[in-house]
């Protein structure tokens, strides 16, 4: 009986003594299996997944459409071309008609503005804008359509119709127009003249006299960045009825 009491002493002694030992190896495995859903636990009970997360950030695109596109002229024959910028380009291109022929690629700048001089005076211009990244291979869609008349140097025809006292001119507009100007006198050679001034296109020049011949001469005016620009004269005469 005392052996197998000094015994049991014996074997509580040593697992007292190897205890901390024990524990200490324990302590270095982060990892505890757990039994439910069979991934890693850290020793505090946290679970490890081990399925792969999916990115949070989406992938980079250039934006679909091209907005605020516009013309602004900044002489006569010269336009800036302005637009929105569109998200992740790196240049755009810009597509351009005079109506001689269907719009094609014309110019590539790395801006959201295109300047450009030396139009053609009467002519109608069209323009398109489209954006691109060569870095993602991708492009936007083609911007809205804009258009402008470039003023034109002479005016088509002018109508003159005769009262007694005054004549009517009737003049072919000229796209773009601020007014009409018209010199009359009964000079050729415009002594004497007096000026007229109408932003329509139907002039009636009065108080003049009987069966007299006038001579004109009518040109359109526009003005643009504080400069007024004039087409040249067209020239006619006409006698009033007696």
């Amino acid at each position: 009986m005392k052996n197998r009491i000094l015994s049991l002493i014996i074997v509580v002694l040593l697992v007292l003594t190897f205890m901390p030992i024990i524990s200490s190896f324990a302590d270095t495995d982060p990892y505890v299996d757990d039994p439910f859903d069979g991934n890693p636990t850290t020793a505090q009970g946290t679970t490890l997944s081990t399925t792969p997360t999916t990115p949070t950030t989406a992938p980079k695109a250039i934006g679909k459409t091209i907005s605020g596109l516009k013309i602004t002229l900044t002489s006569v024959n010269s336009l800036k071309l302005s637009w929105n910028e569109t998200k992740n380009a790196e240049y755009y291109q810009v597509y351009r008609t005079d109506g001689s022929k269907a719009i094609s690629f014309y110019a590539k700048v790395t801006t959201n503005s295109f300047k450009e001089k030396g139009l053609t005076r009467g002519k109608t211009y069209s323009y398109q804008v489209k954006a691109f990244s060569k870095t993602l291979n991708q492009s936007s869609e083609f911007s809205a359509k804009v258009k402008t008349t470039i003023f034109a140097n002479k005016i088509a025809s002018v109508k003159a119709t005769a009262k007694a006292t005054s004549i009517v001119l009737n003049i072919k507009k000229v796209s773009g127009a601020d007014k009409y100007e018209v010199v009359y006198s009964t000079n050729k050679k415009f002594k004497n003249k007096k000026t007229a001034t109408s932003k329509s296109n139907k002039v009636t020049v009065k108080k003049l006299k009987k069966n007299t011949k006038y001579f004109f001469k009518v040109r359109a005016v526009k003005k643009v960045a504080k400069k007024n620009y004039y087409t040249n004269y067209f020239k006619l005469n006409k006698t009033t009825k007696k």
